[in-house]
């Protein structure tokens, strides 16, 4: 067994999605409701052009206070991101933690060739870490090459230091 399995098997792929055109405020309770932290915005032609995320949502309040805006004027094109980075649907878990250990986002889309396939987020990741945790993995993922490893200082080594 491939100890780096694809993120395909981890993805969220029964996805929730709006329109530019969705009402901010019925987006906001879709999210809540759902229990899930953002999701990806589609055109007309079901074309991933933006996401949006619980961060954008609390942009709401903060541009009404400021603006003065009226609730029912606002929509998920107001406040989505438009620059959305995915990643490949066919990248293994280890290399999505790599992607996730260096960005701040929480969720990624997932595409296949170019076609939103799913949606796959940190907690996705931890789960399949956890099916890989006890295998001996020796073999390093050759899109790694170019890449440092994220540091790690141990507690041992933080208090154990030489005087």
């Amino acid at each position: 067994m491939n100890p780096y399995e694809s993120i395909k098997t981890y993805m969220a792929t029964n996805l929730i999605t709006f329109t530019p055109d969705t009402d901010i405020r019925e987006a906001m309770g879709i999210l809540f409701k759902s229990g899930v932290s953002g999701a990806p915005v589609l055109n007309n032609e079901g074309k991933l052009i933006g996401i949006i995320s619980e961060k954008d949502c609390m942009k709401v309040i903060v541009n009404r206070t400021y603006y003065n805006e009226p609730a029912a004027t606002s929509k998920v094109g107001d406040y989505m991101s438009h620059e959305v980075k995915t990643i490949d649907a066919n990248l293994s878990v280890t290399e999505a933690a790599y992607e996730f250990l260096h960005c701040n986002y929480r969720r990624f889309p997932v595409v296949d060739n170019g076609r939103l396939v799913g949606q796959v987020s940190r907690r996705d990741i931890l789960k399949g870490i956890m099916t890989i945790e006890d295998r001996n993995v020796e073999v390093v993922p050759s899109s790694w090459e170019a890449r440092k490893p994220v540091e790690i200082v141990s507690k041992t080594n933080r208090y154990n230091k030489k005087k």
